[in-house]
This record gives structure tokens, sequence and C-alpha cells, in this order.
């Protein structure tokens, strides 16, 4: 199976040359967030190597729930559901078996949102001084675009939606018209075709929404620089909000490739929630913990 770009086993985590590979991109860059990601794939081949002497699937699954790497990289209630059940018998049956198939899936995408909290800290702070002056330290950067499940609505929240709208903000927003069409107005007003911006800008915030382009983003982002720079305060960079883009849309990608692999809401929303609580981590590893945070 395929996730997000990386091999997800049907019982075992994922390879360890693939986030090997990923942690030497340079997404992270202070040495504790590096060291910190090295330990935890340094364990995660200690479980791999580990399958050489486990012959039977009982045995592996077993190594898996006993491997500290459930607890720091899968989902929140992983280890219980995965403890629930007496892991004997056929092993076909087995492997086959849709609470082992969802809880692996739910584990190997919640390690990558785990993973993207620690760019976003990581990043922060390199940027500490102006995080502060904003008075932003305490809260979870980037947890509006993280979607989340509305149990009433029975819809997920629109990331690049939410994110025109904090663009807008950004951006001298005054509220009277849609974002699309303010952010639409200024667009057009430096590159034309007003009805076709708009346009555009609505496919992004729709329910199910095109990917951006970045010819697009980069259009948009030059046309709105001079209102970001009077208005956005720490985001008045227009290189933040082509991170903002791209983070949004990843975070939409995960959301729809575990949808395609079957995987109910409640389940989706569990992998989500681990961007808070790794972010928190995040910090308090890398010794600016949060007093108290909230969403931003």
């Amino acid at each position: 199976m395929q996730a997000a770009g990386f091999i997800v086993p049907d019982i075992v985590w994922q390879p360890h040359c693939e986030w090997t590979s990923l942690l030497k991109q340079g997404l992270l860059r202070d040495h504790r967030s590096i060291a910190m990601w090295a330990g935890r794939l340094e364990c995660d081949l200690e479980l791999a190597v580990s399958f050489v002497n486990l012959p039977d699937v009982s045995d592996r699954i077993q190594a898996i729930i006993q491997c500290p790497l459930i607890h720091e990289l899968g989902a929140p209630s992983s280890w219980e559901r995965m403890t629930s059940k007496q892991w004997v018998g056929d092993e076909v049956a087995l492997l086959h078996s849709s609470l082992l198939k969802h809880n692996r899936i739910a584990d190997a995408y919640s390690c990558f949102v785990r993973f993207l909290a620690w760019v976003v800290v990581d990043v922060s702070l390199q940027h500490w001084q102006k995080v502060v002056a904003a008075g932003q330290e305490h809260d979870v950067l980037l947890l509006t675009l993280v979607p989340r499940f509305d149990p009433k609505t029975y819809e997920w929240t629109r990331p690049l939606g939410t994110q025109l709208r904090e663009l807008a903000i950004h951006a001298g927003y005054d509220r009277q018209r849609a974002p699309s069409v303010f952010l639409g107005e200024l667009w057009s007003s430096v590159a034309g075709l007003a009805e076709e911006k708009e346009r555009t800008l609505r496919k992004w915030e729709a329910e199910k929404p095109v990917r951006p382009r970045d010819s697009s983003i980069n259009s948009l982002l030059a046309s709105i620089e001079s209102q970001l720079q009077k208005y956005g305060g720490m985001w008045a960079e227009s290189d933040v909000h082509r991170r903002r883009f791209q983070f949004a849309w990843a975070m939409i990608a995960i959301l729809r490739d575990m949808q395609r692999l079957g995987l109910p809401d409640v389940l989706i929303d569990e992998v989500f929630s681990c961007y808070a609580l790794e972010y928190r981590l995040a910090r308090d590893k890398l010794c600016k913990p949060i007093a108290c945070w909230q969403a931003c």
C-alpha cells in the first residue's frame, strides 16, 4: 500500500530506509529534532530486524504491540485497540483482520502527522523572536489547517478554505465579502481576469478542492504582497504562506488517502488529533514548553 509517498506494509512499520532518506532532506534543522527522530528510526530498525526470528504472524503482531513506537508514533488509542484482541489462530485470518489493517494504516499516517508537527515546531524555532513578538509562543501553529470531523454535520473542515480565509485576514480582509471574493479582487487588480480568479479560489475552498498550482499561488501572493506587509504581522512574508498552502494540501492528501483506504471517520479524526499532541511534545523536548495552547 502507498501512504503519502511511503510504503505501509500490512503489519510492520514504514521501511527504515524511507524515513532515513526523508530525515536527510533537511526538513528538520535543530540537532535535537534530528536526534529524536534518528532514535525513533533506530528503534524501527531493531523492530524490523527482530522479525527475522519471528516467523509467526501472531509473534510479529505481539512485537509491534510491545514496541515503544506504538505509543510514540502510533494513533493515541492504537495500543488499547491492539491489546483488545487475542492474536491467535489462522494466520491468514489475522492478516486480513480489519482491526489490524485499520490500526496499522492509522499508525502509519499518525507517524507522518507527528513528523509534520516536528517540522512546524522546528521552523518556528528558527524564527522564534517573530513568534514571541506576535504573542503566539503558546499557540499550536497551523492547527487550524489540520482537518477535523464534525459529528453533527458529518463533514470535515476544509484546510484550503481555512488557509484562504486566514490569508485574507492577513491581507486586511474587511469581512464584508467572502474571502474568495476579497482575494479575487486583489488578485485581479494586478493580474486581470476577475471572474477567473474568483472561480479559481472557489475551487480551492470547495469541499473537494483541486490542488492549487504553484504558479497560481505565486501569482496570488505577489498581488497581495503589499497588503501582507501592512496587515500580516508574523505572517507577512509570502514564503510563509507558500508553506501554509503546502501544509494544507498535505493534510488534504492524507485525509483522502485514509478515506480511500476505508478508515472510519472516527479513526481518521484520531490520526489528526496527533498533531497537537506531538506539537506540544516537540516544544517540550526543544525546551520551549507551551504553558496553555490554542489553535492558530
